[in-house]
């Protein structure tokens, strides 16, 4: 079993689904997700993502179950993802996608 983590702006996965992401800035900073899927030969078995921002110089910044953006943050992504079939289950400080 092999695990790839893969950083890629929120931007532009929401982006490439149709909505914009600008409205969610109030999070403080740029929105990201460090993404986690763990991968066998018969496919993939696990997604999981930690919500991030970046600051004002473009450094990752990792949001903790406790802080009140990483709650906006999945409040967001449900929003975002209301007519695609998911769902978030949240684990430590990481949200698993089933």
């Amino acid at each position: 079993m092999r695990v790839f983590a893969i950083t890629f702006a929120l931007d532009c996965l929401l982006q490439w689904h149709g909505h914009d992401w600008r409205g969610a800035k109030h999070h403080g900073g740029a929105p990201a997700l460090l993404v986690k899927a763990i991968a066998s030969k018969p496919g993939v078995d696990r997604v999981s993502c930690l919500p991030m921002t970046f600051d004002q110089k473009y450094r990752p910044q990792t949001l903790y179950h406790n802080d009140p953006k990483f709650s906006a943050m999945v409040n967001y992504m449900e929003r975002a993802s209301a007519d695609m079939p998911h769902a978030f289950r949240l684990e430590g400080d990481g949200v698993v996608v089933a």
